[in-house]
Order: C-alpha cells, then structure tokens, then sequence
C-alpha cells in the first residue's frame, strides 16, 4: 500500500469518531491541526463540551502534550519520507483484511506508540488529527507544513 491509497480507505466520519475534537474542525470552529489537538493533550483547551459542566474537570486526564509533538514527527516520518523503519508499517497495513479507517488509525497507533514507548490507545486520537488533516489540505502541504515546521 502505498499513501495513495491509504488515503482513499481512509473515511473522515470515521476519524471523527476516533477524535471527537475533530467535529470543531468539521464545523468551523478550529482551522488546523494544533488547534484540535490542543483539545486533546494536558493543559490544552478544555472542550466545548466541558462547559456543560460548570467548571473544569478536577483532575486533566488527557496525555501529556509531548505525544503530541512525537506523534507529528513520528507520523511525518511515516508518511513523507522512505524511511526504513516504517516498511514493516507500510506492509501490515497492506496485509489487513479490512482496510478500513479504525483498523488502520490502530496499527498505526501501535506502531507508533511502540516508538515512543506509549499504548497506541494514548495517541491514537492525534494519529486521527493528522490523518484528517491530511485529508483536507493534501498530503503534499501536510509533508510540506510539516517539514518546515519545527517538528
């Protein structure tokens, strides 16, 4: 498989469901990546759906903004360049009987959670942020963005 094709399996209503601050992106209320994921990490923005609650939540629960940052340089890796490490990745999602979103965010997630010493289930919401960004701006300014940006 190649990125191609992953991104024609690939369902934006199905990473929605992966990382629900991606609906504030679906609906104009965030225009990128950072500004979803900010939802996502410790000490970022609390959801909109918080303030139906009153008040911040007493303990933040949400991992560390640094699996953030491993995830986008980790995910850059995998999708814009040739490196060798990510072959074996390339390879399993080609070998999936289902290629469908959820399977694919997973195997993903794992592999990359095993990079950085996390369960994919921890990251596997910002492996979804930036599936879906790549699916709306392209996976040429997502490589670009990226590789400019500091990562």
């Amino acid at each position: 498989m190649n990125a191609q094709s992953l991104f024609e399996t690939i369902k934006a209503n199905e990473l929605e469901l992966e990382a629900p601050a991606l609906f504030s992106w679906k609906f104009n209320e965030n225009s990128n990546m950072e500004e979803v994921a900010s939802f996502m990490y410790k000490g970022g923005r609390l959801p909109p759906q918080n303030s139906a609650f009153g008040s911040p939540p007493e303990k933040d629960n949400r991992p560390e903004k640094r699996y953030w940052e491993y995830v986008k340089k980790e995910m850059h890796t995998f999708l814009c360049t040739d490196n060798e490490y990510y072959k074996e990745l390339w390879a399993k999602i080609d070998d999936l009987g289902e290629k469908s979103t959820k399977p694919i965010v997973a195997i993903i997630s794992a592999t990359i959670g095993s990079t950085i010493g996390v369960t994919g289930t921890i990251i596997s919401g910002f492996v979804a942020v930036i599936l879906y960004a790549i699916l709306k701006i392209g996976k040429k300014a997502y490589c670009e963005y990226t590789a400019k940006s500091a990562i």
